[in-house]
């Protein structure tokens, strides 16, 4: 491309050159009419009047050239970043949600050992409370026997003429066992 670049710029040379040197010598002006205009100019003034054109030509293509570049370039840098920012918020949505889900797993095993340690309680509470009931239940039943045995003791005493029976509880449970 460099070496093609390079040939056209030695051939628009060489011709500019050749142009110049063949209008050089032409001193008759030429008459133009145009638009309802009318012009005389030199055979030199004609050419350069052309090459200027071809440069303004040349200018305007480029411009328009690189500003369609500028805006390709631009379009396409504002569809990366917008790419990037969606990935990039892809990404924080699956940290995001990854996050959540470890707050939910840990919060369902904290949940379950909450559970197991309440079932633990209420366990400990009900062998607390079937103590509590067997030990008021062997308590009622020690009164209830001290009563009987008082209330032998004192038929006994009645029976006896105030003296209590020999082998007092003996006594009492043989009573109970007749």
């Amino acid at each position: 491309m460099i070496l093609l670049g390079v040939v056209l710029i030695i051939v628009a040379v060489a011709g500019g050159v050749v142009l110049y040197l063949g209008a050089a010598p032409l001193s008759t002006p030429v008459e133009m009419t145009a638009l309802g205009f009318t012009a005389k100019a030199t055979p030199l003034a004609l050419l350069v009047a052309g090459a200027v054109v071809v440069l303004l030509l040349w200018l305007g293509l480029w411009l328009i050239r690189s500003s369609v570049r500028r805006g390709v370039r631009r379009r396409r840098e504002a569809r990366e970043q917008e790419q990037a920012e969606r990935a990039e918020a892809e990404r924080r949505d699956r940290e995001e949600s990854a996050r959540r889900d470890l707050e939910d797993r840990h919060q369902q095993e904290l949940d379950a050992v909450r559970e197991e340690e309440a079932g633990r309680r209420a366990q400990a509470e009900a062998e607390r409370d079937d103590a509590r009931e067997r030990e008021s239940v062997a308590r009622r039943e020690a009164a209830e026997l001290r009563a009987r045995a008082g209330e032998r003791d004192v038929a006994g005493a009645h029976g006896t003429g105030g003296l209590p029976a020999a082998g007092g509880a003996h006594v009492a449970g043989a009573a109970e066992g007749a």
